[in-house]
C-alpha cells in the first residue's frame, strides 16, 4: 500500500527504476492502503485494494499457465 511505512518512497521509486525495460515488470501501488492491506483479520485491511490485489495477482497466475 501506498502509506506502508515499512516501505520507504526511495525503495519504491529504486525497484521501479530497475525494472524500466522490462515488458513484462509490472508495478501495482495502492492508494490509501497501509501495511498489511491484504489480510481481512489485520487493522490495516482495505477490502478494495486487497480484491483488487488478489485479482492481478491471479491474473499473473493465470498467464503463467
Amino acid at each position: 500500500g501506498d502509506e506502508d511505512p515499512a516501505v520507504p518512497p526511495a525503495e519504491v521509486r529504486a525497484i521501479k527504476g530497475a525494472l524500466e525495460g522490462f515488458a513484462t515488470a509490472e508495478i501495482y501501488r495502492y492508494p490509501g492502503a497501509g501495511h498489511g492491506f491484504t489480510r481481512a483479520e489485520g487493522p490495516g485491511y482495505d477490502p478494495a485494494a486487497a480484491e483488487l490485489a488478489e485479482r492481478r495477482a491471479l491474473e499473473v497466475l493465470e498467464r503463467l499457465r
